[in-house]
């Protein structure tokens, strides 16, 4: 992430983007997941809120809003900052609903022409059902 981002969070935001990193990310379940993207999307949407406010409160007196954008840098900041938290967290809760989705209707791979196998967000194997089933394979590690 951008350090001029961190730098405007105060330590307690700071640990909560910590929280959105890869190796962070990557030790959590579905439910742990979920509930920091609550979170963080909790924290984007309070400073999306005052920089809107403040932001739509400036205009009157700059007369417009590309003049009136300064004013606001740290609100703005702050969101962008959770932004870019909230899509990396977002990812990861999809991939996690992509895995147990895949695991939940293994039995309807079968009726593909094709199958795909991802793991950790890349495609790793692909092929009929068939062929991917008897070969030892992640497809085989999932439905095992």
């Amino acid at each position: 992430m951008n350090a001029s981002l961190l730098a405007v969070l105060n330590d307690t935001e700071r640990l909560l983007v910590a929280e959105t990193e890869r190796a962070s990310l990557a030790a959590l379940d579905e439910d742990a997941a979920i509930e920091l993207e609550s979170r963080i999307r909790r924290a984007r949407n309070k400073y999306v809120g005052q920089y809107r406010r403040a932001a739509s409160a400036a205009v009157a007196g700059h007369g417009g809003r590309g003049k009136a954008r300064p004013e606001n840098t740290t609100a703005r900041m702050k969101a962008e900052a959770f932004e870019e938290a909230l899509s990396r967290v977002s990812r990861r809760v999809a991939a996690l609903a992509a895995v147990l989705w895949a695991l939940s209707r293994a039995e309807l791979a079968r009726e593909f022409d094709r199958v795909l196998v991802f793991a950790d967000g890349h495609l790793v194997e692909e092929g009929k059902f068939e062929e991917l089933e008897h070969a030892g394979n992640a497809l085989t590690q999932l439905v095992a």
